[in-house]
């Protein structure tokens, strides 16, 4: 389509080459690729252009981490930054995930995790699996 464009005679070696360079970049990336070579080009786009093109496309990497398990001084467990050494707790596994939980717990009307029964939570879903089986019944 590009070579339509830009009134250049297809080439199959000239095809190759793009498929050597670009087949590594989603279908996405090319797409956006080409329309901004129409758009902004006059002449027809270089490979080196084309993948500078998809390059500034690709989503940044500096969210990727790879964060390690471990447990604190406190024998909580959390994840550690390996670049600055920062420690990530879950809500529970900390004081203040658990005194958030806790208020977050009294204005909606609920008791805490870890304040509840499971015991009676348990005999209360047999009673309501009883109750719908003699209704169905």
């Amino acid at each position: 389509m590009l070579m339509a464009v830009f009134g250049k005679k297809e080439n199959d070696d000239l095809v190759g080459i793009f498929q050597r360079h670009l087949n590594k970049y989603t279908v996405w990336m090319l797409r956006k690729a080409f329309s901004r070579a129409e758009t902004e080009l006059e002449r027809f786009p270089t490979v080196k252009w084309m993948v500078g093109a998809c390059e500034q496309l690709k989503p940044s990497s500096v969210w990727k981490y790879h964060y390690k398990d471990s447990v604190d001084g406190d024998g909580m467990p959390c994840k550690v930054d390996p670049e600055n050494g920062e420690r990530l707790y879950l809500p529970q596994n900390c004081l203040e995930g658990r005194a958030f939980l806790k208020a977050l717990a009294s204005v909606a009307g609920k008791k805490s995790m870890f304040e509840v029964d499971l015991e009676a939570s348990a005999a209360n879903l047999q009673a309501q699996k009883i109750a719908l089986t003699k209704f169905g019944a």
